[in-house]
């Protein structure tokens, strides 16, 4: 039958492939060397050695490459496969300079130096980036050319390999030093100073020792520890007066002796400065260290969890450890601060585009600050105290908002969020799971059997998509929930604080620690604009619903310095003026004022014994307490008293009556007071 049915029927044409044409090297652009092994690897007698690496540029010039366009990266050498290009700066180098199509070809000893990678994720992702800019990866078994499908199915066996091996080596290394940790024999770590170890692998009879790689107690350092724990037992003694005591009278951590002088028990001392006899100082570092440490007391801990407390031969008894724990407990437990009420909301306008400002906290009211600088030249913009914005702001918040509905409305809010989030992320983690498990099926179904074209393709196809699909849900996974699904998400911390803060919120609002304050302002305010002047701040409020308000913020008068010539007129009248004379020569001060600029100045003023003794009534002190809250100025509580300023400030010492710190007055703007429900947006 030789009909072709008028030209559809054509012979079939016969595939091949020109092996040696696929894998030509053209000697235009870069041979890039990569070299990398990991600790474990670091032997002369492994294949992946740095000497069996240093001959890979050899086999690049039997290809035909000249010196010039061969590049050496050595820069990987220590560090894991198992970590990405942000770790590795070769591996970024070299996919920075195939982005930019210069490089023909990777040489590596092995496919594994380029990615040990139990995900798969980013040795498949490095093989498609080959595969686009037509790189071959050269081992010095085989050349590998990626756009082949053939070479591509090589290159995915090797790397499951290389991650096969990894669980494996994972298996055989740590779970051997598993068992060995958790029965107290020793492991490669850091020997505590004042035990060695027991490195006899046999008995004198030549049988195995049973206490080989065991902790042994070792009495020259032994008794240097017994003394650092003393004196810390001390109340008065600190890590800090503990060294010098030891640098003062000579306490040092001896050599060992030549039995006991080997590289695991000096490990310990690798970086520790020695003295002219060779002896290890004692420094603050070292007695943190020690004093801190269960081994002391026969504790073992492995995998930061509590193995055995009785593994260890004890070289302190537990009543003086327990002891120094507490003591250490204070001295290592700085002051941690809450966020201020508006951390994370305020933006600076002063700027083409809205910066936005940090802030810092402590102890004082001058260290509660909020800033605006540039992150270039560290120049402030703005510095603002903390007490200018956070009760105008505060005020302005809750006087917008209804409690009795919005409480229970909030709650049922922000409840369903988190469910839905909830919910979401847990969906994510499913659809990851059986993704893989696809992949891991379609990849079964690869290795079976002989397979046509269509049906490679169509199965590389597959995992590819899944492949795909899985880098979004990691991506989504490891950014917070919130960024994944909308705007703004609370959590479960989220809803416990609402529910704490919106009981007489109003009443308890002063009361409230700072975190609960920047909480609930930052699930009802998106942020907050600032314009600052000399005088007034302007601030715009922008809820999450979209509304705008303005508010306009009085900045307190800053205290004037005094001028030379107020400081002549005190340091002549200070000590004889009367006091109404002395207020008429300085109009701008304050009588509170002028006397603490006369105790700065070294001066002062001759008192007089009240000629009659007249006990302060209740109704009197009530009044002290109105003038020092700012409510009655001083010539309305003189009059009501009828006493001087001296003695009523010095009835305030003896009462405790401190000056309230001086309210900020603000006002709305630009009839920007409405009452408004501010609940967050539906998320689409």
């Amino acid at each position: 039958m030789n009909t072709t049915f008028n030209g559809r029927l054509r012979p079939k044409q016969k595939e091949s492939t020109d092996w040696a044409d696929l894998t030509r090297l053209p000697n235009e652009k870069i041979a890039f060397i990569y070299q990398r092994l990991s600790t474990h690897e670091q032997t002369k007698k492994s294949i992946y050695s740095i000497k069996a690496q240093e001959g890979l540029a050899d086999l690049a010039k039997e290809d035909g490459y000249p010196s010039e366009l061969i590049y050496v990266g050595k820069r990987d050498l220590g560090i894991s496969g198992t970590k990405g290009r942000e770790d590795r700066p070769e591996l970024a180098y070299l996919i920075e300079l195939i982005e930019a199509g210069k490089v023909e070809s990777v040489y590596t000893i092995h496919i594994s130096r380029l990615y040990r990678d139990q995900t798969l994720i980013n040795a498949l992702s490095l093989g498609e980036l080959f595969k686009e800019h037509d790189v071959i990866i050269v081992t010095p078994q085989m050349k590998l050319n990626l756009r082949d499908k053939m070479h591509m199915r090589l290159y995915r066996m090797e790397v499951e390999r290389a991650a096969d091996e990894l669980e494996l080596m994972a298996h055989r290394l740590l779970g051997a030093k598993n068992i060995k940790a958790r029965s107290g024999g020793y492991t490669g770590e850091r020997v505590p100073p004042g035990f060695v170890i027991n490195e006899q692998e046999k008995l004198a009879n030549g049988q195995r020792n049973p206490d080989y790689h065991t902790y042994e107690i070792y009495e020259p350092h032994a008794n240097v520890v017994k003394i650092i724990f003393q004196r810390l037992s001390h109340p008065s003694e600190s890590p800090t007066t503990v060294a010098r005591y030891c640098k003062q009278n000579g306490i040092v951590f001896p050599p060992f002796a030549s039995e006991f002088d080997t590289p695991a028990n000096r490990k310990t001392f690798a970086r520790t400065k020695r003295d002219p006899t060779g002896s290890w100082i004692i420094t603050t570092n070292r007695i943190r260290k020690i004093a801190t440490n269960p081994a002391y007391i026969g504790w073992k801990i492995w995998a930061g969890e509590v193995v055995s407390k009785a593994i260890y031969p004890s070289v302190i008894d537990e009543t003086t450890f327990w002891t120094v724990q507490k003591r250490f407990r204070q001295f290592n437990s700085p002051k941690k601060y809450d966020p201020l009420p508006l951390a994370g909301l305020l933006y600076c306008t002063n700027h083409s585009i809205e910066r936005k400002m940090t802030y810092s906290n402590g102890s004082s009211a001058q260290m509660r600050l909020y800033r605006c600088y540039d992150p270039q030249t560290w120049e402030n913009c703005v510095n603002v105290a903390s007490t200018v914005l956070d009760d105008p702001i505060s005020e302005a918040v809750l006087s917008q908002i209804t409690l009795g509905e919005f409480a229970d409305k909030v709650l049922r809010r922000l409840t369903d969020e988190y469910e839905r989030v909830k919910e979401q992320a847990a969906s994510y983690r499913r659809e990851m799971r059986r993704l893989e498990v696809e992949i891991e099926n379609l990849r079964g179904n690869m290795t079976k059997g002989v397979m046509s074209n269509e049906q490679l393709t169509w199965l590389d196809k597959q995992i590819e998509q899944r492949l795909e699909r899985i880098r979004e849900l990691a991506d989504l996974e490891q950014q917070p929930v919130g960024q994944a699904v909308g705007r703004p998400v609370p959590d479960k911390d989220d809803i416990e604080l609402v529910r704490e803060l919106l009981t007489n919120l109003s009443k308890t609002w002063k009361d409230n620690p700072d975190r609960l304050k920047n909480a609930l302002l930052r699930i009802l305010l998106d942020k907050v604009t600032l314009q600052v002047n000399v005088k007034t701040i302007k601030a715009q409020l922008i809820w999450h619903t979209g509304v705008k308000q303005d508010i306009l913020i009085h900045r307190p008068v800053p205290k004037q310095p005094w001028t030379k010539a107020e400081l002549t007129l005190l340091r002549e009248n200070y000590e004889a003026a009367d006091k109404e004379d002395l207020m008429t020569m300085l109009p701008k001060r304050s009588w509170a004022s002028i006397k603490q600029r006369g105790s700065a100045e070294g001066l002062s003023r001759n008192h007089h014994k009240p000629t009659k003794f007249r006990a302060f009534t209740p109704e009197e002190d009530e009044l002290l307490k109105a003038y020092y809250a700012d409510e009655i100025d001083q010539e309305t509580l003189q009059n009501k008293t009828g006493r001087t300023m001296q003695s009523l400030m010095g009835r305030a010492r003896r009462l405790g009556i401190k000056w309230q710190s001086r309210r900020v007055n603000w006002e709305w703007h630009n009839n920007s007071q409405e009452e408004l429900s501010p609940m967050p947006k539906p998320v689409s």
